[in-house]
């Protein structure tokens, strides 16, 4: 099973397909992928990305690290555990995009 990471100095343009079985996905590891640290998909400082579409890593860890700037207008994450640090940032405005919506049947903890 593969990871992503992309470092610091990276400049990506990356849009999900807009129909067929993968619509609105940008990011899809297997539900069966076990956990392991080196399957994170990590989003390093210093690059700058457009990322449209759902980033879905149900069993393992996405990072996005200080100084990183998500500038599409549409990503949405799935992830067994998703950090924050730094100056990172993305944004969720998918109207128009044909991202689909995520529903969810509970609750989702937020861990500080």
């Amino acid at each position: 099973y593969g990871a992503v990471d992309i470092a610091g100095g990276a400049v990506i343009d990356l849009a999900a397909p807009t129909s067929g079985t993968y619509s609105g996905i940008l990011f899809f590891q297997h539900p069966d992928a076990p956990y392991s640290a080196s399957s994170t998909f990590n989003f390093n400082g210093g690059s700058t990305m457009e990322l449209t579409g759902v980033l879905y890593v149900p069993n393992n860890a996405i990072v996005f690290s200080g100084g990183n700037t998500t500038t599409g207008n549409c990503t949405k994450i799935v992830g067994l555990t998703v950090d924050f640090s730094g100056n990172a940032e993305i944004n969720n405005s998918c109207a128009g995009t044909g991202v689909p919506s995520i529903y969810l049947l509970d609750k989702v903890p937020l861990v500080e």
